[in-house]
């Protein structure tokens, strides 16, 4: 089991400040990498449990503070980020940036087999290429993805990336 602690400091791409409902979820760099350091020591001789990084998404986590805490953490650590899961964040990237979510990641961070690039569901075929070349991992949720109505991710189009598929907590049962 690895836990990963989520870093979420912001509304929206370009730092835009948090709403009321989302103030509880807001942290620093500084205080992320000090809760980092406590699970380290808590999961210390705990052979089945790790720790990995996760930053909720772009619109959420400025460029310095992944850079930051990429740099102050261990290099084995897995990494988890919310990218590309509808068309609108896609369009807000394009529009603070320029650039399309996934390419976006790979021009300004070393992404490698470390990854997770969660939902993952609207890259256009150049990312496809740049997330096989990288050996990262696209983590579909069809749960979620099916909860928000989000375009599902096109598997027949796609032989040449890792995948892996997870649940969500909104998952639903019936008799």
């Amino acid at each position: 089991m690895t836990l990963l602690p989520v870093l979420y400091s912001y509304a929206g791409f370009g730092a835009q400040p948090a709403q009321a409902g989302q103030r509880r979820f807001i942290q620093s760099a500084e205080n992320y990498l000090e809760q980092q350091q406590v699970i380290a020591r808590q999961l210390a001789g705990q052979p089945l449990q790790n720790q990995g990084l996760c930053f909720h998404s772009l619109r959420a986590v400025e460029l310095g503070q992944m850079q930051q805490i990429l740099a102050a953490s261990d290099q084995t650590l897995p990494v988890h980020i919310h990218i590309a899961e509808q068309q609108k964040e896609v369009n807000d990237c394009l529009a603070w940036s320029g650039q399309r979510p996934v390419a976006w990641l790979y021009e300004h961070l070393p992404v490698d087999s470390r990854w997770c690039l969660v939902h993952a569901t609207h890259l256009d075929r150049e990312e496809l290429e740049q997330l096989a070349r990288s050996k990262a991992v696209a983590g579909l949720c069809p749960t979620t993805e099916a909860n928000l109505g989000v375009t599902a991710f096109s598997l027949a189009t796609v032989t040449c990336i890792t995948r892996g598929a997870g649940g969500s907590v909104r998952t639903a049962t019936f008799p």
